[in-house]
């Protein structure tokens, strides 16, 4: 098995600071600390509550996810959603997944965002 900062065709992820994370080199907040999902609390959060949640291997994109990593991944979202809203009492929560520069992706590697809605 690939080391997780190695992206699915062997190339190392060097400059991902999310497999930095990952890789427990990066700085971070951990919320949860997975075998195969990591989520994190940003270093600028958007809002109380926001949350990033990343599979441990390097995936850039939606494209290269696989089922049994998105599974975990949901498994995780949901898991991070319960604890928001026990927290927080949002009136609502928004999940989001950007793929691309044209969709606002900024990091290199895929991940949902949670974002404590505001009233």
């Amino acid at each position: 098995m690939a080391p997780s900062h190695v992206t699915p065709n062997r190339r190392p992820a060097r400059d991902c600071p999310f497999c930095h994370i990952a890789a427990g080199t990066g700085p971070a907040r951990l919320v949860v600390d997975g075998p195969d999902v990591i989520a994190f609390l940003p270093l600028r959060p958007v809002h109380p509550g926001h949350v990033l949640v990343v599979p441990r291997h390097h995936l850039e994109d939606i494209w290269e996810l696989d089922e049994e990593t998105a599974t975990a991944v949901t498994r995780t979202v949901l898991r991070v959603a319960h604890a928001v809203r026990a927290v927080f009492r949002p009136d609502g929560l928004n999940v989001i997944q950007s793929s691309g520069a044209a969709a606002t992706q900024t990091v290199p590697h895929l991940f949902l965002g949670q974002f404590r809605s505001v009233s």
